[in-house]
């Protein structure tokens, strides 16, 4: 067997190019053969290595004809593919999913119901979420102790008590109603990005207030607090459950710990 390379119509067999196809001399590079449907002409391309004796021609012919082999294809392009349109009624269908969502986890991986029989009361996955009630806590006593610290008036009424909330609110959604439809899951969703967004804001508004310290903290804390968070996430849609218990109790860690490194540097220093 040897190799060829043919370009005809899709109307031609293989037979009938090799049928109406012959070299008329020893300068020709391509072939041309004409089809009876169609006025273009398809191009054939001869072999790079024909067996001695099939067709003569000599060593240039040999070189013209991998000359041609070597020319660039030029292929179709693909027709590009749509793109979604983004709209206020997509954006606004897309957060009242996300928000109405009674599933542990989200419908798109929720987390199973039969991790429910490995939950234990006494376990460090049922008193993590407690770390952020802890940190509201801390927050509130030093608000108390240094109220010329406040960055703005009734800070001492709405943060600590938003921390103190969240706590709760988490230990609902991930404790009691673990893998089992219920309104405490979209609303912990609901609490949970209204909390971080606020202290996003609440950063980037007084940013010219905080130290170096805690403007540097920031940004790293925030971003491998929710790196963790993406981990059980993944943990879920993987079905693993004691990477599932490990990284979400991180993920309650990880927040709440920043939040007291961050108060002891603003407070501090």
């Amino acid at each position: 067997m040897f190799d060829v390379f043919l370009w005809w119509n899709s109307t031609n067999s293989f037979a009938d190019v090799l049928g109406r196809c012959r070299p008329s001399s020893v300068e020709e590079d391509e072939c041309t053969t004409t089809s009876t449907t169609s006025s273009s002409a398809d191009v054939f391309l001869w072999p790079l290595a024909w067996p001695d004796g099939v067709i003569s021609g000599g060593p240039e012919r040999k070189t013209r004809r991998r000359a041609v082999a070597a020319r660039p294809r030029v292929r179709s392009k693909s027709l590009p593919q749509p793109v979604p349109q983004i709209t206020m009624t997509s954006v606004a269908a897309f957060l009242f999913a996300f928000f109405t969502d009674r599933e542990h986890g989200g419908t798109n991986a929720p987390v199973p119901a039969q991790w429910r029989q490995r939950k234990t009361f006494w376990s460090v996955y049922a008193w993590s979420s407690f770390a952020y009630s802890a940190t509201g806590v801390v927050y509130l006593l030093l608000l108390h102790r240094y109220p010329a610290k406040a960055l703005y008036s009734n800070e001492i009424l709405i943060e600590p008590a938003l921390w103190i909330w969240q706590g709760v609110i988490s230990f609902v959604c991930d404790f009691i109603d673990l893998g089992r439809l219920s309104w405490s899951h979209p609303a912990d969703r609901f609490c949970a990005c209204v909390f971080i967004s606020s202290q996003v804001v609440k950063f980037l508004y007084f940013i010219r207030v905080y130290s170096w310290p805690c403007l540097l903290l920031f940004p790293p804390a925030l971003g491998g607090s929710l790196w963790i968070f993406g981990r059980s996430c993944l943990a879920c849609t993987r079905r693993d459950a004691a990477s599932y218990f490990f990284w979400h109790s991180a993920w309650h860690f990880a927040l709440p710990s920043a939040g007291l490194l961050f108060y002891a540097l603003r407070f501090f220093t």
